[in-house]
């Protein structure tokens, strides 16, 4: 299902902990216990290639807000270092030589934004499909945003606020100023 995100398929990806309720309740099992992920990954290559490194960061990122969304109280990343499987890939953060791949900086960008324990408070419509999934961060209101592929997104706000990229860097926007959206996520939050 992660996989999927990469092409667009947050839809189907939302699904998951609905499907997966309804699973527990036609088995009669509790339909309301916690659920986890217990691990989540989504391969990179061992030699950095830029393309293929941002895109296990979006994904990464994707992945955490889109289970949040849905609920999920615990989600692991797996694996922080791999072996790699033969493949020429693995699902780590950190290359085997010991290097932070973008999916490290991606992850701790997103916990600094959205804290220890984030609250999921709904989600935004950001026309023509776009994505946008408001947290209570440690700092206060965070909204993730992203547009899906093929799409031209732009996302306006009435107050000055601050865009936060994946790699952690910040750029201050006035009141009334256009973002425009892509398929790597951002996260949003007033000044």
């Amino acid at each position: 299902n992660l996989g999927a995100l990469a092409d667009g398929g947050e839809v189907g990806y939302l699904s998951l902990a609905g499907n997966l309720r309804d699973m527990l309740k036609a088995n009669k099992q509790s339909a309301d216990i916690p659920l986890w992920i217990t691990e989540m990954g989504f391969a990179a290559p061992i030699k950095a290639e830029p393309k293929a490194d941002a895109k296990e960061a979006e994904i990464l990122v994707k992945g955490f807000v889109l289970s949040m969304a849905q609920g999920f109280q615990r989600i692991f990343w797996f694996e922080a270092r791999g072996p790699s499987y033969g493949s020429g890939t693995d699902l780590g953060i950190i290359r085997p030589d010991w290097t932070l791949r973008p999916a490290y900086t991606a992850l701790q960008t997103m916990t600094t934004q959205l804290g220890a324990e984030p609250k999921y408070l709904g989600w935004v419509d950001l026309g023509k499909g776009g994505y946008g999934f408001l947290f209570q961060g440690k700092d206060g209101a965070v909204l993730a945003a992203w547009a899906p592929p093929g799409k031209h997104n732009k996302a306006t706000f009435a107050a000055a606020w601050r865009a936060t990229v994946l790699s952690g860097k910040e750029s201050p926007l006035a009141s009334g100023t256009e973002l425009a959206l892509t398929t790597t996520p951002v996260f949003i939050a007033g000044e």
